[in-house]
């Protein structure tokens, strides 16, 4: 039973009559936590790509989150202070230009 599925996020129920290997249809990526019962759990993702978690029988609450990792949030910052270099640089250029062409109608 699903209780909450967002992109970055997933929480539901599952039940299992033996030990296994639980796959979670999400592609796995760096950033991706799972959690069963509230324990954190190791992850793989074998050769479907998806992410696999170890399960035991019962019912269990299982919680898949997704975080920016650090590499992630400083290539960010960097694409933001690059945009708004570019952004400021074509800014300036269009008004000096416009400078320039005043004074020399002087």
């Amino acid at each position: 039973r699903i209780v909450k599925e967002q992109s970055n996020y997933l929480e539901f129920f599952f039940r299992s009559p033996f030990d296994g290997l639980l796959t979670i249809n999400t592609v796995y990526y760096p950033g991706w936590t799972v959690s069963v019962d509230g324990r954190k759990v190791p992850i793989t993702y074998g050769g479907s790509g998806f992410i696999e978690i170890p399960i035991q029988k019962g019912e269990r609450r299982v919680q898949a989150v997704f975080r920016e990792t650090p590499f992630r949030l400083i290539s960010d910052g960097i694409t933001l202070l690059s945009f708004l270099l570019i952004a400021s640089l074509i800014f300036f250029s269009k008004r000096l230009s416009i400078t320039r062409s005043r004074k020399s109608a002087l």
